[in-house]
């Protein structure tokens, strides 16, 4: 590389380095961000997935019923034909208050007071005529939406011992009354990160690379016009091609730094130093070394397309709030694609070649691809490719805008 494009670029990365807001927005910031996300996250999800009591009011509750004596016991019914409850089937407990009318319960339940109300049968079941439940909950409240859940699984248990009971009695096997199981296998369980870091992951890294070269891109060029020390960078005898490339390399590697602290946020939190980030990283983060080498062939041509597009934007403003303007508008046009990543797992589009040329959402998949071993040659080719081309257009840009006097105008 060239001696004077070296310079250029020592200088404005340690400029950069000494700019309070630039460490803060790019280098501390995303780790710090990141950490305490991952770490709410986890905690959250621990509260949701672990045991819960959950509280059923029930309109003149009796003994003599077979639901209220199932929630009473604590004990997992199984909703399976032919297969035994085991502990563990069904965690959570019940806790049940009694109510004297359903008027009562929905009261409590508009109050927020009562999660679901169970008004029992007043007829017991016959070989003609079924029981009914009936079941009052607030369509609009996800614990009152779990509680009903609840106890409709307790329900349908219920159906399933009573017919395991009724085919013992007629002597009939299960395999004849369910002649078609399941059996299922997860060939990944216990393996990598688990789904909601597949869809966070690749978006935060991605992201944030870009979040990160912001900070100082708007003060790279349009803020030299400002403080009028664009004109003697220019007269210097360093061609202004060099100017710009060696801007671009110190840009870029803020990108980068900002997305490596953002990443090593998520191993931080994944450390397991942490009560209640259990659940969230049960099986690590899945950001081994292989897949961090992974992620950094894919971020390098990424990084440098981000700084080559802020440097253009930076050079085309007249003023540090012009650029900020522009720049924001960016973030809105890198945040759709990096958000639309996190739902790729969810559709065929997700393992399509076609991903791969798509700008910015091909980082974000190759990055998914790489934290579950999944990147291969092609998909790794494609995606740098279509960035370095990216990357190579908006330097041009720049460069040609640099050329031109005017970019010497301010206002």
């Amino acid at each position: 590389m060239n001696n004077q494009t070296m310079i250029v670029f020592k200088k404005e990365f340690r400029e950069m380095m000494r700019d309070k807001r630039v460490r803060s927005s790019a280098i501390l910031g995303p780790f710090i961000m990141v950490f305490v996300l991952m770490t709410i996250m986890g905690t959250a999800l621990s509260t949701v997935t672990g045991k819960h009591t959950i509280k059923v009011h029930v309109v003149n509750s009796r003994d003599d019923d077979p639901l209220v004596r199932a929630m009473k016991s604590g004990k997992p019914i199984s909703l399976t034909l032919g297969r035994k409850a085991k502990p563990g089937d069904d965690a959570d407990t019940f806790e049940i208050v009694n109510v004297g009318s359903v008027e009562e319960g929905k009261k409590l339940l508009a109050k927020g007071k009562a999660s679901v109300i169970i008004k029992l049968p007043d007829t017991r079941p016959t070989p003609s005529a079924a029981a009914t439940y009936e079941l009052y909950f607030d369509g609009k409240a996800e614990r009152s939406m779990i509680a009903r859940r609840d106890v409709e699984q307790q329900i349908q248990g219920l159906n399933a011992e009573s017919l395991m009971n009724l085919f013992v009695a007629k002597n009939i096997s299960t395999s004849e009354a369910v002649p078609y199981l399941v059996k299922t296998e997860d060939t990944k369980k216990d393996q990598g990160a688990n789904e909601i870091l597949l869809s966070m992951i690749p978006y935060l890294v991605v992201f944030l690379a870009f979040v990160g070269g912001v900070s100082a891109a708007s003060d790279l060029v349009a803020g030299e016009k400002e403080r009028n020390t664009l004109e003697t960078l220019l007269i210097t005898p360093v061609p202004r091609t060099r100017i710009v490339i060696g801007k671009f390399l110190s840009l870029a590697g803020i990108c980068l730094l900002s997305s490596c602290s953002g990443l090593a946020g998520i191993l931080a939190a994944s450390s397991g130093l942490l009560p209640g980030t259990h659940d969230m990283f049960k099986n690590g983060s899945g950001v081994g070394v292989g897949a961090i080498g992974a992620i950094l062939l894919v971020m390098i041509p990424t990084v440098a397309l981000f700084a080559a597009v802020l440097i253009a934007v930076s050079s085309y403003a007249k003023n540090t709030r012009e650029a900020q303007t522009y720049l924001s508008i960016g973030s809105i046009a890198v945040a759709m694609p990096t958000v639309m990543s996190q739902f790729l797992g969810f559709t065929e589009f997700g393992s399509s070649r076609a991903i791969n040329f798509v700008p910015i959402l091909n980082a974000s998949s190759a990055v998914r691809a790489a934290l579950t071993g999944t990147l291969d040659a092609t998909t790794l080719l494609l995606t740098t490719g279509v960035s370095s081309a990216i990357a190579l257009v908006g330097i041009l840009i720049a460069v040609r805008l640099c050329n031109r006097e005017e970019v010497l105008l301010r206002v």
